[in-house]
């Protein structure tokens, strides 16, 4: 989609990879667009499709350090 994750990369919904932030990114757009004030809102959840590519089952960022490299924000991922 020409989408850019945030490595700069760019990202497809068929790997799994970067394109992880990108899928974050993408619905934090999406939000923003909608008028929600994501900085009251530093933890995100972001829920995968069922059968995409990823293997795992979830992920998360351990401690949740809200950190400028992240945005000021930390993130758990589900799969399916």
């Amino acid at each position: 989609s020409g989408r850019r994750s945030l490595t700069g990369e760019g990202w497809t919904a068929t790997q799994c990879g970067n394109e992880v932030w990108a899928w974050l990114e993408a619905a934090e757009e999406w939000a923003k667009g909608q008028g929600i004030d994501l900085t009251k809102y530093p933890h995100r959840i972001v829920a995968l499709p069922p059968n995409g590519p990823c293997q795992w089952s979830g992920m998360g960022m351990q401690g949740c350090v809200r950190s400028l490299a992240y945005g000021g924000r930390c993130a758990a991922w589900l799969n399916g």
